[in-house]
């Protein structure tokens, strides 16, 4: 059978009935082509240099996944390739797009990410016309009828991909200028939320880092050390990343207060997850009747972000993988891959954990939940990390390694005020996301009105 753009689709997911429910509410209302609106190009094909001085990034998929496009793990870019691929090159109010793996994250481009270009797996859409309003374009795209349109016409076997020319097609709904102020409005005003929640988490580091004397420590510019033997026989690591002097100054630092290991504060042994075979479907399942299936990339600012989860069967869950089900207040510390990143899982639903995870279960007597993670995912904490992680073709940390991680004893009321703190951060970016998600039911709701 032919789409409505005269291509032949044989897969029984185009066909879906609410697909067509969303086609036929859409076409009661006024609508146009996201190419009339605006102009739709990818970014750099092949090469590219990095270039660690520059100030310019490169936005892949993971950028563009929470309505806001950020910098995480985000690729300093060379200079020449923005200049090279300034079709590409964003600006402010650009709204960009992933078109291949997870088809669909979107996000406008705001100020504190430029100046950025983008790779080949992301769109850039530049509008042309102020009928549209920026903020009303990046909830329509989230909201489902952008999202299943997206869905819908995507393809591909082994990963899935939707051209810039189905970009292009995408249709957008019309509406008056008041009502996408509407939008504009909530939209705003989540996004000054999340950055209420951004300075409530660098407050709490600065408290941290202030109580450890340790705010504006900068390693000394020591060229080299010199080593015994009895030091490599010690250690047992040979890898000269180990012995650099900025890692004796910061422990030289932090012997000043009590530390403990991990190992000494748990409860429950330090336990990775298992990942059973990639793709396999007697494993994998889908949102609606499986378990959550974490893995290291969704540890994010401290906690788990749910937003690009991945489902196993709830048969694995109870059986395969009943050592790493998780509860309520595991703290989670990625062990290959991007390693250091430390959440907390804070949720009542259930959940496990793939083998890039390890879990970290203690109660409260000597440390706070909250101020592990703060610690770990502090520049120092990272520095302690950096250290006994080896490097390879994947960066690891093993579990006697991350057993054996020191962490300093602050007092009580010390570790509770940082606890604080990033429980409000949490607070605020949940009200963000909720006045987010008040907009897409408002624009859905717009969409269905007869």
């Amino acid at each position: 059978m032919k789409n409505e753009n005269g291509e032949l689709r044989i897969d029984s997911n185009f066909f879906l009935k609410r697909y067509l429910s969303e086609k036929n509410n859409l076409l009661n209302k006024k609508i146009t082509k996201l190419g009339n609106i605006a102009f739709v190009t990818d970014g750099q094909h092949g090469y590219y240099e990095r270039d660690e001085k520059s100030k310019i990034h490169m936005l892949a998929a993971r950028n563009c996944k929470n309505f806001f496009a950020d910098l995480m793990d985000a690729e300093p870019l060379a200079k020449w390739v923005d200049d090279k691929n300034k079709r590409s090159s964003l600006q402010e109010k650009d709204i960009v797009l992933s078109t291949r793996g997870t088809v669909g994250f979107c996000a406008i481009v705001l100020e504190d990410v430029l100046p950025a270009n983008i790779n080949q797996d992301v769109a850039r859409i530049q509008l042309l016309t102020n009928d549209i309003i920026p903020e009303f374009l990046i909830i329509y795209l989230n909201c489902k009828y952008g999202q299943d349109w997206m869905i819908k016409n995507q393809t591909g076997m082994v990963q899935q991909g939707i051209s810039l020319d189905k970009v292009r097609r995408i249709p957008i709904p019309i509406f008056s200028d008041t009502f996408q102020s509407k939008i504009e409005s909530l939209v705003k005003s989540a996004h000054a939320k999340l950055e209420e929640s951004k300075s409530l988490y660098s407050q709490a580091e600065d408290l941290l880092l202030g109580e450890l004397g340790l705010k504006d420590w900068q390693p000394k510019n020591t060229l080299h050390t010199t080593k015994k033997f009895s030091d490599f026989a010690q250690s047992g690591r040979l890898d000269a990343e180990y012995y650099q002097p900025k890692y004796d100054e910061i422990e030289k630092e932090l012997s000043r207060f009590e530390q403990i290991k991990i190992k000494d504060f748990i409860n429950y042994p330090v336990s990775s997850g298992s990942t059973p075979k990639a793709g396999d479907s007697q494993y994998y399942a889908d949102c609606n009747d499986g378990i959550p299936f974490l893995r290291a990339v969704d540890i994010v600012e401290s906690r788990i972000d749910t937003n690009d989860l991945i489902y196993i069967k709830k048969d694995v869950h109870n059986e395969l993988l009943k050592r790493t089900q998780l509860k309520k207040g595991d703290v989670l510390f990625s062990i290959a891959g991007t390693v250091g990143r430390c959440g907390i899982f804070d949720y009542d639903f259930e959940a496990n954990i793939n083998q890039a995870i390890a879990i970290l279960r203690f109660d409260e007597t000597k440390l706070k939940h909250l101020y592990v993670v703060q610690f770990f995912n502090s520049r120092i904490g990272q520095l302690i990390i950096q250290k006994y992680a080896r490097q390879g073709l994947q960066t690891n940390l093993n579990l006697d390694e991350l057993s054996n991680l020191p962490i300093p004893i602050l007092p009580e009321q010390i570790q509770k005020k940082i606890a604080s703190l990033i429980q409000q951060s949490f607070e605020c970016k949940a009200q963000s996301k909720q006045l987010l998600e008040d907009a897409k039911r408002m624009v859905e709701s717009e969409i269905e009105k007869n």
